[in-house]
């Protein structure tokens, strides 16, 4: 510093004293208490934060740090300026997600619903890059994804402790790749993310679009897999669906195992939810149960949200978990199905969930194998339990014309025909609408060898995908 100027370290000593004096002690201890001034760049006073909490740190905290800079040095600095700590090792420490301990295959209940993708994952987990590599995780939220993700790293943290495993989330894995730009540290970012045995990335969606993080992204796929190492993916569509800019990254995603989880079905639900009380400790009613996994959505945060609610109503209240009362608590939020006539709207929205979609893909261009699917069976039951006719059924479904709507119904009966799954979703779909669907013989025994194929455009029958899933 100039003569007539503090010194570095008195300046130093009396900015930590300002800092301390203008925050309570509980706030310096959580998030000031790492700061370290590490000298004098230019006229503003050089502080070391931990990657982790320096944006916080710079965006609520700044201006104050600069005032108590300015006062400690009586003027002579203008602010201060934040980098990393000597020797810091920003994108490795930024990377990685903890694992959740609870996450682990004990706790994730299996079904017909995710019985391939956990059967892939523990597989995976027992012996890393032996059969399915990558391992590509979809379905839509809620429906075991990141459970499976945690339990392998879990699981190879404990049976496989020297293989070096990197659990982390496509928006970690970008922000990390940014910041390793930014900072010129792409070295050590490219060693972090291409040098492990294990690379689990949750949320892939996240990266598409994003033309520089997604060839960064292959690249460490790749060469992971190049060197013998493991690679196990999810993201709420399939590879073909996603949005991405590199064909290459889709093609590598696609090229192992790709396996649904789709939303539990009833059964399904009924097993968590007795899962969960008894990990509580709760004295619920099967009636109660029953109710919940009938009301409540098929995502399986918002079921347990669900049982949450009944299990406070009865405590506000103090009264037993009984069916009456979960009715009661549930009535608000999860209204019975109307036992009158219904709608399309209706019929569309529960079809759209149970394949993971949103009613207005239903009703759009979108030609996907799963959108073209729950389409077809949107409009089968619109038609079978609401009784509409053709041209009304087109305009609901994004104003197709008649024709359309008579092939999609004819290829839709052609699959109940050939899929017990989908026969099975269809009535379960209408159950849960409060109909009871009146399958024709031929549809509820599979038909013989002499059926006629269904007129109209034909589009292959779904159950062909070796990757479907219907409940």
């Amino acid at each position: 510093m100039a003569p007539g100027q503090k010194a570095e370290e008195t300046v130093a000593a009396a900015f930590l004293r300002e800092v301390s004096r203008h925050v309570d002690p509980s706030t310096y201890r959580l998030w000031l208490g790492s700061l370290e001034v590490v000298g004098v760049s230019g006229n503003r006073l050089a502080l070391a934060v931990p990657p982790r909490n320096r944006a916080w740190v710079q965006q609520r905290f700044g201006t104050l740090l600069s005032r108590c800079a300015q006062r400690a040095s009586d003027g002579a600095l203008t602010g201060v300026v934040f980098a990393a700590p000597p020797g810091a090792e920003e994108v490795v420490e930024d990377l990685a997600v903890p694992i959740p301990t609870r996450q682990t295959f004990a706790t994730f209940a299996v079904g017909h619903a995710n019985r391939l993708a956990h059967n892939a994952a523990l597989t995976v987990a027992e012996v890393p890059a032996g059969s399915f590599n990558p391992l590509y995780l979809c379905g839509p939220a809620g429906c075991g994804k990141s459970h499976l993700l945690a339990a392998i790293a879990a699981a190879l943290r404990e049976h496989h402790p020297d293989l070096t495993v990197l659990y982390t989330t496509a928006e970690r894995f970008s922000a990390a790749f940014l910041a390793a730009l930014r900072g010129r540290r792409l070295g050590p970012f490219k060693g972090r993310t291409r040098g492990v045995d294990v690379l689990l990335l949750d949320s892939l969606e996240f990266v598409c679009g994003k033309d520089r993080t997604e060839e960064e992204l292959y690249h460490a796929l790749a060469a992971v897999g190049e060197r013998g190492g493991q690679v196990v993916l999810a993201a709420r569509s399939r590879p073909q669906d996603l949005p991405f800019s590199s064909e290459q990254l889709r093609g590598l995603c696609a090229s192992g195992l790709v396996a649904d989880l789709q939303p539990p079905d009833r059964g399904l639900r009924l097993t968590l939810l007795r899962r969960h009380a008894a990990a509580q400790g709760l004295d619920v009613e099967d009636g109660a149960l029953e109710l919940i996994a009938a009301r409540g959505s098929q995502s399986v945060r918002e079921l347990l949200a669900a049982f949450l609610r009944v299990v406070a109503y009865a405590s506000l209240r103090g009264e037993p978990v009984t069916a009456a009362l979960a009715e009661r608590a549930l009535d608000a939020f999860y209204p019975p199905p109307p036992g009158g006539p219904l709608s399309i709207e209706v019929v569309k929205r529960a079809v759209a969930e149970r394949f993971g979609l949103s009613p207005q893909q239903l009703e759009g261009k979108g030609r996907s194998q799963k959108v073209a699917a729950a389409r077809r069976l949107a409009v089968y039951l619109a038609r079978e339990l609401c009784g509409f006719s053709l041209p009304t059924l087109g305009r609901a479904f994004g104003g197709r014309d008649h024709t359309t709507i008579l092939a999609a119904i004819r290829s839709c009966e052609g699959e109940l025909r050939e899929s017990p799954q989908l026969r099975l979703l269809a009535g379960e779909i209408a159950a849960s609408l409060g109909k009871d669907l009146k399958l024709s013989p031929a549809q509820s025994t599979g038909g013989s060898a002499t059926d006629k194929k269904p007129r109209g455009r034909a589009r292959g029958p779904i159950h062909n995908n070796p990757h479907a899933n219907y409940s």
